[in-house]
């Protein structure tokens, strides 16, 4: 999917100027606070009074000065190549997606739109990326943005490149002040990031179908078939799968940064039962909390399974036993073929259309990971906290009284076949 050359720098800027009026005249300046910056307000002042003499006494532009920090917000694109910048993307997979919703809800698709005279494509294009930036922008991205500007403030004013250092401050005291949000998705800087992170999307897209086409698949096959395989041939690669990502730059680093994220939110999404992945059957959670039960009364499981009560008052039980008793219960629980098992019920559940894709990522993740040699040992603390979870969801279950008989007795005949 490719789309026409641009028609040069001052003519993007032009696009830009252009979409920033429109956005002026049509939304007005709806007023938009990020997050709080602890940065040095005097020290902003200070250096932007290299480039605006005329500051006013709170450190901000005089209406003198308004159409030069327009422009110099307009054309800030090329700060996106500095190294602060370098590693800070708009998700590609969403741009793309986003910049084709763009197009369809204007009746177009990127081959119509490349059909269209020049002039017309270039304003429906800067109008959708307007949009795609607008849609895309988060207040995590904004507060990336704002550390980068801050942090090439610092280095430019360190190698004493005081007017670059006056024209970042600049930037850097509007945007992280009690600003417009409309204005973000139109300045250069982010139109930049925007398109870089479409040129990424594009040659992640090239990549992902040549890995496809080593391995004998296409897209359309499930993942039961292709991730065993596909894990096979980058594994085979060995120290030169690195090959396969695009050559741009900061694009490792930000896909690191973005895998580092999915686990955190995946594994603590699990932990605390939010992501229900049904790893343990009902009985063996059943059998995990008479065994938590047990801890805490004093009981043992035939004790309480015949009906006996405690005789006298509960004290809580140092935190670390219950831990203790259901790692025990996991060593216990996952054999080599029940480890085997739970493998192949994660390799379906990427198959599974109910599964929320916010979590698609993270499982695809996880279910890489269980297949390594000896996951069954590495992962066992994964394993050991995903059960507390499980208990955890299973709780709220049962205090909510969710889910009819029915309902809950096909889940047990789901799992009749992991039980035996």
């Amino acid at each position: 999917m490719s789309r026409k050359k641009k028609s040069g720098r001052r003519q993007l800027a032009q696009e830009r100027r252009a979409a920033l009026a429109r956005i002026r005249a049509e939304r007005g300046w709806a007023r938009h606070k990020p997050a709080a910056r602890q940065v040095n307000s005097s020290e902003l002042a200070e250096d932007m009074l290299h480039l605006f003499p005329e500051l006013t006494r709170d450190g901000q532009p005089s209406a003198g000065a308004t159409q030069r920090l327009l422009e110099l917000l307009m054309d800030s694109d090329k700060l996106a190549r500095e190294p602060e910048f370098e590693a800070i993307f708009l998700d590609p997979m969403q741009c793309l997606n986003a910049l084709e919703g763009g197009l369809k809800k204007r009746g177009l698709d990127q081959e119509q739109l490349e059909q269209l005279p020049e002039e017309e494509s270039e304003e429906i294009y800067a109008d959708v990326r307007v949009d795609v930036a607008a849609e895309l922008l988060t207040d995590q991205l904004r507060q990336d943005i704002l550390d980068a500007l801050d942090s090439l403030r610092l280095r430019l004013k360190g190698a004493g490149d005081r007017n670059q250092a006056a024209r970042v401050a600049t930037m850097q005291s509007f945007l992280g002040s009690d600003v417009t949000s409309e204005i973000w998705p139109v300045i250069g800087l982010v139109q930049a990031i925007l398109e870089r992170s479409l040129a990424a999307a594009f040659a992640l897209l090239d990549a992902s179908e040549r890995a496809l086409q080593s391995i004998g698949e296409d897209r359309h096959a499930s993942w039961e078939t292709i991730l065993p395989k596909l894990t096979q041939y980058v594994d085979g690669l060995g120290d030169t799968a690195g090959q396969l990502l695009p050559d741009i730059p900061g694009l490792s680093a930000y896909l690191q940064k973005s895998t580092d994220a999915t686990w955190e939110q995946g594994d603590q999404a699990v932990f605390r039962g939010e992501l229900y992945l049904e790893l343990y059957t009902l009985s063996e959670l059943e059998t995990a909390a008479r065994e938590l039960v047990s801890v805490i009364t004093g009981l043992t499981p035939q004790e309480l399974a015949a009906g006996t009560r405690p005789s006298g008052p509960i004290d809580n039980p140092d935190p670390e036993v219950p831990v203790a008793r259901m790692d025990e219960y996991v060593t216990q629980l996952m054999t080599p073929e029940r480890f085997e098992q739970l493998c192949q019920h994660l390799t379906a559940l990427l198959a599974d259309v109910q599964l929320a894709d916010k979590w698609r990522g993270y499982l695809m993740l996880l279910t890489q990971q269980m297949a390594e040699p000896g996951a069954r040992q590495t992962e066992h603390s994964f394993l050991v906290h995903a059960l507390f979870g499980e208990l955890h969801h299973e709780s709220k279950r049962e205090g909510r009284q969710q889910g009819s008989p029915q309902a809950r007795h096909a889940r047990r005949q789901r799992h009749a076949s992991a039980d035996a």
